[in-house]
């Protein structure tokens, strides 16, 4: 009896020093923040769009009406189909005034493009 009350403290101690050297440990600590900002747009009535498709899929996009405020960010384009899920994408191309052309990959077909999202980061 004695023997076995012996070895349940051993087991209590180890077990205390492994979850107090848990404990101690240092993963180090980062900032996290948030927050929000008005973030001016370089093109305030928006862009046009109109893709080149071959053998039924969607290779190219062309983007239209792009401000001059908006020359020199960086163009990405984003296909969607009807669940919202991305489909095909092309960019970062450099902006250009009044068109850039997008070149996609991978190229999806045509029929399940539903929503195309045009992103123009800087300049």
């Amino acid at each position: 009896m004695k023997r076995l009350l012996i070895f349940a403290m051993m087991i209590a101690s180890l077990a205390t020093t492994v979850v107090g050297s848990a404990a101690s440990f240092d993963v180090g600590a980062s900032d996290l923040a948030a927050g929000d900002a008005v973030i001016a747009k370089c093109d305030p009535d928006g862009f046009d769009h109109s893709f080149t498709t071959s053998n039924g899929k969607v290779t190219n996009v062309t983007v239209t009406g792009i401000d001059s405020a908006c020359v020199g960010g960086q163009l990405s384009v984003t296909i969607a189909n009807s669940t919202g899920s991305s489909i095909g994408g092309g960019g970062p191309v450099a902006a250009g005034s009044p068109s850039t052309s997008v070149a996609l990959s991978p190229q999806p077909n045509a029929a399940a493009v539903s929503v195309i999202h045009i992103v123009v980061v800087g300049p």
